[in-house]
Parts: C-alpha cells; sequence; structure tokens
C-alpha cells in the first residue's frame, strides 16, 4: 500500500469517527435510570428515537459523503478509500439500526408499567364519564388546582402522562 492510499484510508477512518462517538453517546443514553426505589428511565423511546443525536448523525454523515463523492470526482482519492468509505457507511447503517432496536424494545421498569395501567385506568374511566360529571370533576379540580391532571388525561400521550404521586 502506497503513501497516498494509507493517508486516504486514515481520512475516510478520522472522518467517521465523531459519528461512532455520536452513536456510542446514544447508546449510554437507552438503560439510564433516576430514582431510587421509583425507577424511571431518564429518556422516554420517543426522546431517543427523535434525539439531537440522530439528527448529527445523519448531519455528519451526509456532509462526509458529499465531500467524499466531490473529492473522489477530482481523483483525490483511491479505490481503496472508495471500499473504505463504503464499507464504513454500512457499518454505521448498522450499528445505528441496533441501537433503534434496543431503543424500541426497552423495557419499562415496574414504575412505569404501574403508571401506565394507572394512566390508561384513568383514561377510560373519564371516556366513560357523562358530561355532567366529566364537566363537574373539570369545574372541582381547576378551583383546587388540579386541573393539570384533568388536561394531561385528555392530551395523553403514551410515555409523557406523568401521575401526581
Amino acid at each position: 500500500m502506497d503513501q497516498m492510499d494509507r493517508t486516504d484510508l486514515e481520512i475516510v477512518e478520522r472522518r467517521f469517527k465523531r459519528v461512532f462517538c455520536e452513536i456510542d453517546q446514544l447508546e449510554s443514553k437507552i438503560y439510564k435510570q433516576k430514582g431510587w426505589f421509583f425507577k424511571e428511565h431518564v429518556h422516554t423511546i420517543n426522546e431517543l428515537l427523535d434525539s439531537e443525536h440522530h439528527r448529527k448523525i445523519f448531519s455528519w454523515t451526509e456532509k462526509i459523503g458529499d465531500d467524499f463523492d466531490r473529492w473522489y470526482k477530482k481523483g483525490k482519492f483511491s479505490e481503496k478509500a472508495k471500499n473504505r468509505y463504503y464499507q464504513k457507511r454500512e457499518d454505521i447503517e448498522d450499528e445505528l439500526q441496533k441501537v433503534n432496536h434496543k431503543i424500541e424494545n426497552r423495557e419499562p421498569t415496574w414504575w412505569e408499567d404501574f403508571k401506565g395501567a394507572f394512566n390508561d385506568f384513568i383514561v377510560k374511566v373519564v371516556e366513560n364519564m357523562p358530561d355532567l360529571f366529566r364537566n363537574l370533576l373539570e369545574k372541582a379540580a381547576s378551583s383546587l388546582r388540579l386541573s393539570f391532571f384533568i388536561n394531561r388525561t385528555y392530551a395523553l400521550t403514551d410515555d409523557k402522562f406523568d401521575v401526581p404521586f
């Protein structure tokens, strides 16, 4: 391997290094928990899947791809560097797919399971409540400054509803 090939390969490796570091940072957040007895994950699944890490990874890989195409067309990279680039790109896709799979299949803590079941119960009760009782409950909650609880029941999302315990 001549000096130009080695330098080309080093450049490709160096350009992808920070992308792999970003994937590692994302992966380190998957199982991070807070709490002592009532443990919860620090980051929701949706937060992880729509994280700044993903945006950086996509942005950086797009930039690396654009730069590489431009440099390769100008003859500044060898065929070996081109092959290494495509291999690294495939490695990134595989690694990101594995991390996303871990995120999507992460098991909730027992407390998150309990809260989810309780939230489902509250939603069913409110949905099946006659309008008169629902209006009375809303008025009582607003006068007791509990409107946050009622409002959350109507704007419920899978992993953002917090039971006020």
